[in-house]
Parts: structure tokens; C-alpha cells; sequence
């Protein structure tokens, strides 16, 4: 335990009550967090190979396949003004804690250094220490579904999580990657033999490909078109992984003999093929390559590996799982886990109902034990609310008898239709079931006409078949569609809370602008709703535009680091994927210069990373910062847009202030990052919350401000994390100056003329 780990010259103070820790949690600012365990899929051992290039340049970077599971860890964490203190739950339900550690970095490295059950909170506490200014911190890891010694780097997740709640408790900005570092270097100040794939957990439930290049790691987000059913067997063997780690290292950097070169070509070209085999099928959703792909890297490990370590590699019990023919009619194909040997087997399943009937197979005539793992989807997104209840001073008198939402347009089908329902269609197709409007009530019998009372039996009958039918699908689809009120025109926000009785506070939830129409420039015509959603894998999303300088006062703007490395679909053009929000839409190939209505060419980008079409990397990616665009296929085959880690986001800043804080790497002098009007949040309880929060503190003083979404925002930002995606499209203001509105039917008529239709 920790109290063992201090030196007798420093004793550990007396655990604090556990009430009076949870009633600091409650009387404090919370954050909830989760953080997953982590699966390699393929190329275990290439981590620690490829960090041998070092010494040996003729060797390959390594590269694997890993992925956060569907269980972890679950916490809240709060401030406390000098100390750490920690409890923990474990996955059968035993409390280890309170304990408290002096936030003083001789104190923490001591603990970490120990060892013991919460040595890695204490080693990555120190490694914040050390960085950062920051005081104490009370984190209480609530429930566990994380089994430990299971192969899914339980200790990996807890130092991530730590990492995370000092990250966003305090507000450092730090990146994915920059927790996942300070856990990495957390775990390493312990007695832990962790390697740099552990600390992936920090990714989430989604695949990463990680690329191990010297002491340079490169991580790739990958899309998943499908939800991936693993059955991790516990195979009830011997195993000593520090053996195995010896024996396969001391093939490094330079092979001796036959057998080591057998192990240098199983985890640099035998290994990369596998990798980037598996990429494929990723992509393609085509699981039955994967598991084939699975039973191969088992078979070339057997052939290469096991030869040098006999001992611990030929593992009877997992061959016994492998060869066991009644389990193959439900899966596609397995493979050992971690270092491997007699620890784990992972057998990927053909379907939930496959996972079910291999458990009791395994269960029933293995005799051993199996844990089910899900990876891949995010909660679907259902719902989406659109406010429309905003009066338009800049329209009147047309928004005093019609709101914005209900101008007329003419869309990419031919029809001329309320602006509102060209959302609503383009939501549904997006996979919507649920869409509340949030209407002003002097307002809502002109949306009752459109959605609740259908033409009559006259004016069906003057109608063309085209028009009869499109009635009937507007019935459709306002079977989908829940009118909400706002009383009083009191902000976005309160627009929002109105709303809530609608939706699932467990789901996550689309907003979309009711004054605003989305012009998408999407190569394949798809809309920016379906790329908003076709880019979320679990972390809650503002869609961006770049922005001149100029206008950059009309818009909440953002700063942060890029996530995913942009790219774009011809090494010919430029970036792909460049939201706007001028009149006339940016051409896809020309960069808006800040400072006049000249254009310049935007330099062209890799479609893919150099790390993904070669045996070596050629050139380091952070010598050449991203221009925003489109990159790796994604679900529905859609390109993966630009990501930014949002650090910073600021209501309406003037072009001062945004040019002395909100510059974002690899944007044009002058050109910033502003809100689309499109934002995807992961969870609508916590959304709903702190605009509740806010309102109570906004008071009921008529001279109060509006209730605005900004702030409910930066707290989702702080929270669970915020990610802004460049989509390919152009954002249309139709309940601003007349002129504004004009434009926009005119960059639909092009969208329509192009193919690609709006929102």
C-alpha cells in the first residue's frame, strides 16, 4: 500500500476520512473522467525494436495496431491545496484508500520509486510536479470494469488518468499526446517494465497506429466502420514476462546468428507487412481479412520467436485455445496477447451472438476463464436540437412575420423549401431519429403548419406527383421532429436548456444553427452534418472555419494543437476541407491572404503521412505544420478531416486579442479559426448541467447577458475534451444582413450545380 512507501525520515500522514474526501469533491469543482485499458491488435514486441534504429539504422521503425477498450477506469478529481490524495476501486469492488502523499517532489518520487498500488499515481504526480505549477489533487477512481493482469494495461490507464485529471483540473492545455508522454514517464518512475504502446489508453475507445521510429513515436487515429467483438481467455498458465523481454532483446541491435535474424525480420519487415495489411481491413470493415491476418502473425511468431525462448513461448494452453475446432465456426481468426506465452489469448469474433457462444465454448470444454471486449463505435448520435427561436433585427419586417428558419430557399432537389427543412432532411439522412426545435411561441404554429398540418385535399390535388410525394415525406419527417418553446429570447444556451425534457441526457447530442445553412464542397457530395458525425469517435466536437482577421469579431475562435495530421486526396491540389464563412465560398485550392481579397496557392500536402508509404520516415511531420484539409478514409468513407485539440476558446475576440493568443500552427499570418455553427457533444447531461450551472449564476437581472453556449463549451472543453474538425463546406448565414442571405442561396446554387448539396 502507500503507506509503506515513504522513508522512515519522511513518515506518511494519516489517511484523511473518506466522507471528508468525497465532501471536498462535492464542495470543489469536479471533473468526471474515463480513461480505457488498451489491446494491441498487432505487432506486440515493435515498440522496444524500433527503438534500436538508434544504434541500427538498417533496422525498420516498428509499428502496431492498439486500441482502448470498452472497460477502464472511472473517477472525479478535484483541486486540494497541498496534497494527493487518492482511492481506488478495483473491478470486484475492494477500496484501497484514502491515502494522502505532500505534494513535494521528494515525497513522490519515493512513493513512485516503491512501488505498489498507487506508485503510479504518485510517479506521474511527480512528473506533473516537476512541469507544471500546480497544487494538490484529490482523484477518486469510483468503479473499475478494468480487470487487472489481463494483458490490458491496467497500470497504463491509471497513470494516463492521472495525467488527465491534473490536465484538465488545472486547466494545462496538454494534448492527447501529452498525456499519454507524462504517463508514459510516470510509469517508467516506478518499477514498471512498461512499454511505449501502454499509454495509447489516452486515445479512447478507437484503434491508433503507433509508430516506433528511435526515440520518436508517431500515433494515427483510425476510423472503425465497425464495431470489433475480441474474447480475451485467461489461460490459466505460466508466464515470466521480464524472461521473455531478456531473451527477445538480446537479438538487438545487431543479430548474432540465424534464429536473432529471424527475430529482427518478425518485427521489422514481417511485421510492417501484417501492420499495414491490417490498416487495410480496418478500413474496408473487412474483419474476416483481419482475423486471417490475426492467425498469421501468430503462426510467424511461432516460427521466429519461439525458437529463441522455448521456454516461455510454446505455450501450450494458448496453442490448445488456437486449435480448439468448435470455436472456429464464431470467429475469424486469434492470437496471443501482450509479450505472449501462457497469459492470454485474444479471439476476434464474428458478431456479439458469436462472442456469447465462444465464451461458454471455452468455458465449457476449456475449462477457462473469458472476458468480452468491445472496440470501435461511440455512442450513435440520435438526437440533435436546432434552436430556431432568434428574431433577426437585420431582416425585419421580413423575420417579424416569418423567422429566419423559414426563409425560403431553393435546394439541390429543386424544391423551394423553408430553410429549416433543409437541415431537418440532411439531419435525418445523417441517421437523426429525434430533432428538437426550439421555436419562439409567437411564433410556433407557422413550424406546427409546416411539420403537423399537410396540405389540404384541394391543394394535394393542384399539386404534381413530385410535390404530392415530397408532402408525404415531410409527415415523415416531422414524426421525427418534438417542438420545444423559448419564452423569451434569453441566449443559445438558455435556447439549449429549453430543449432538454426532448432529449437523453446519456446521448450525445447534435446542434445545429436554425438561422444557418451548411454548403457542403465535399468531393463526394456529402453533407457537413454526415462529415461532422462520420469524425466523431468519442470526444465532443466544434465544427471550424477559417476566418480573416477582419471578421474574426463576429465569431467565437479557437486555438490548440492539431491532433491529426491533415492531408489531403491529390498531391496535385491543396488541402481539401477548408470551411469558410465568406459571402462567396473559398475555392479549395486557393488560400484567402488576411490583409487583402488576393488569393494565393496553398503549398500541396501529403495524402497520407510519409510514415504510411514507406519503409522509413524521409522527413520529420513537425517540420512541416498541417494546412487544413482532408486525410486518412474514414467511416462511410469519408475523408478524415483536419483535428485540433482545443486549448483555448474565446466569445467574439477583437482581431488584437486573437492575434496575440489564439494563432494556431500551420495557418496563413491573419487567418484563424472560428465556429462553423455546427458542434457535436458527447454528453448532453453534462452539457445540460453547466448551462443550468451558468444560468443560476447569470441571476434573473434583465440587465444579465445571454445565456451563451462559449462557456458551457470551454467547461466540456476542461471536462471530457474538446476537438474542432475543418469540414469541407461553406457555413451560410441566412438571418444576418440581407445580403448575407442572398449569398447563401447563391452558394447553394453552386453546391447544387456542383453536385454536392447544402448543410
Amino acid at each position: 500500500s502507500a503507506r509503506r512507501l515513504r522513508p522512515p525520515s519522511m513518515p506518511m500522514e494519516q489517511p484523511s476520512d473518506k466522507q471528508a474526501m468525497l465532501a471536498q469533491l462535492e464542495n470543489e469543482r469536479t471533473v468526471e473522467l474515463f480513461v480505457p485499458g488498451r489491446i494491441c491488435l498487432m505487432g506486440e514486441h515493435s515498440d522496444w525494436a524500433g527503438s534500436y534504429r538508434r544504434f541500427n539504422s538498417k533496422l525498420l521503425p516498428g509499428m502496431c495496431l492498439v486500441s482502448g477498450t470498452n472497460q477502464g477506469l472511472y473517477a472525479r478529481a478535484c483541486r486540494h491545496p497541498s496534497k494527493l490524495i487518492v482511492t481506488s476501486i478495483d473491478q470486484a469492488g475492494n477500496t484501497a484508500g484514502p491515502v494522502e502523499f505532500p505534494m513535494e517532489p521528494a515525497a513522490l518520487l519515493s512513493a513512485a520509486e516503491a512501488g505498489g498500488h498507487f506508485s503510479y499515481v504518485a510517479g506521474v504526480a511527480y512528473q506533473i510536479l516537476v512541469r507544471y505549477h500546480v497544487s494538490g489533487l484529490v482523484l477518486h477512481n469510483y468503479l473499475t470494469d478494468l480487470p487487472a493482469r489481463k494483458g490490458l494495461s491496467s497500470s497504463a490507464a491509471a497513470c494516463v488518468l492521472t495525467a488527465r485529471a491534473f490536465n484538465r483540473v488545472y486547466d494545462l492545455k496538454l494534448t492527447v499526446r501529452g498525456e499519454m508522454d507524462l504517463g508514459y514517464h510516470g510509469e517508467i518512475t516506478t518499477p514498471s517494465q512498461c512499454g511505449r504502446m501502454d499509454q495509447c489508453c489516452a486515445f479512447g475507445n478507437r484503434p491508433v497506429l503507433m509508430t516506433f521510429d528511435g526515440d520518436r513515436l508517431d500515433c494515427d487515429e483510425l476510423n472503425l466502420k465497425c464495431t470489433i467483438h475480441l474474447l480475451i481467455v485467461e489461460l490459466d498458465g505460466t508466464k515470466d514476462t521480464t524472461k521473455i523481454l531478456q531473451t527477445l532483446t538480446k537479438c538487438y541491435p545487431v543479430p548474432d546468428n540465424e534464429a536473432e535474424a529471424g527475430v529482427h525480420e518478425l518485427l521489422g519487415p514481417a511485421n510492417q507487412r501484417i501492420v499495414r495489411a491490417a490498416m487495410r481491413a480496418l478500413d474496408t470493415g473487412d474483419l474476416q481479412a483481419l482475423g486471417l491476418l490475426m492467425d498469421e502473425a501468430q503462426s510467424l511468431f511461432d516460427r521466429y520467436a519461439m525458437p529463441v525462448c522455448p521456454s516461455q513461448l510454446t505455450a501450450p494452453n494458448l496453442h490448445r485455445v488456437l486449435g480448439h475446432a468448435p470455436l472456429r465456426k464464431h470467429i475469424w481468426g486469434a492470437k496471443g496477447v501482450g509479450s505472449q506465452g501462457d497469459g492470454c489469448a485474444q479471439l476476434l469474433c464474428k458478431s456479439r451472438e458469436d462472442m456469447e457462444a465462444a465464451i461458454a465454448l471455452v468455458e465449457r470444454e476449456l475449462g477457462m476463464a473469458a472476458m468480452p471486449l468491445q472496440i470501435g463505435a461511440a455512442k450513435p448520435v440520435t438526437q440533435a436540437v436546432i434552436p430556431a427561436a432568434a428574431f433577426s433585427a437585420a431582416s425585419f419586417p421580413a423575420s417579424h412575420t416569418t423567422p429566419p428558419a423559414l426563409f425560403p430557399v431553393l435546394d439541390a432537389d429543386g424544391f423551394l423549401k423553408p430553410a429549416l427543412l433543409v437541415l431537418v432532411e440532411q439531419a435525418v439522412d445523417a441517421g437523426v431519429s429525434t430533432i428538437a426545435i426550439v421555436v419562439s411561441p409567437d411564433h410556433r404554429s407557422d413550424f406546427e403548419t409546416l411539420f403537423r398540418r399537410p396540405p389540404t385535399v384541394r391543394e394535394m390535388q393542384r399539386m404534381p406527383d413530385r410535390q404530392q410525394q415530397y408532402a408525404a415525406k415531410i409527415k415523415e419527417l416531422g414524426d421525427k421532429v418534438v417542438l420545444v418553446e423559448q419564452a423569451e429570447p434569453l441566449g443559445l444556451g438558455h435556447a439549449l436548456l429549453c430543449a432538454r425534457p426532448a432529449l437523453s441526457d446519456s446521448a450525445p447530442l447534435l446542434i445545429i444553427l436554425g438561422d444557418h445553412l451548411y454548403a457542403s464542397t465535399h468531393t463526394t457530395g456529402a453533407s457537413c452534418l454526415k462529415q461532422l458525425l462520420a469524425a466523431y469517435t468519442g470526444t465532443s466536437l466544434m465544427a471550424l472555419q477559417r476566418t480573416r482577421v477582419e471578421e474574426v469579431h463576429r465569431y467565437g475562435c479557437v486555438a490548440g494543437t492539431w491532433e491529426q495530421r491533415p492531408a489531403q486526396h491529390s498531391r496535385t491540389g491543396a488541402a481539401a476541407g477548408d470551411a469558410t464563412a465568406t459571402g462567396a465560398p473559398i475555392d479549395a485550392r486557393t488560400e484567402i491572404d488576411a490583409d487583402t481579397d488576393a488569393t494565393t496557392a496553398i503549398p500541396p500536402t501529403d495524402p497520407i503521412p510519409a510514415r504510411h508509404n514507406a519503409e522509413h520516415h524521409p522527413e520529420n511531420p513537425s517540420e512541416h505544420p498541417p494546412a487544413p484539409g482532408g486525410g486518412r478514409s474514414s467511416g462511410g468513407g469519408l475523408a478524415s478531416p483536419a483535428r485540433l485539440a482545443i486549448s483555448s476558446l474565446v466569445e467574439k475576440p477583437s482581431g488584437e486579442a486573437a492575434r496575440s493568443s489564439l494563432r494556431v500552427p500551420g495557418l496563413p499570418d491573419g487567418t484563424f479559426l472560428t465556429a462553423f455553427g455546427l458542434y457535436l457533444v458527447a454528453s448532453t447531461g453534462g452539457l445540460m448541467r453547466s448551462l443550468d450551472g451558468l444560468l443560476r449564476a447569470r441571476g434573473d437581472s434583465p440587465a444579465a447577458p445571454p445565456l451563451q453556449l462559449t462557456e458551457a463549451l470551454n467547461a466540456t472543453r476542461i471536462e471530457g475534451g474538446l476537438h474542432g474538425v475543418l469540414l469541407h463546406g461553406e457555413r451560410c448565414d441566412i438571418g444576418g444582413e440581407p445580403q448575407t442571405y442572398l449569398r447563401a442561396i447563391g452558394a447553394l446554387a453552386r453546391a447544387a450545380e456542383g453536385g454536392a448539396g447544402p448543410a
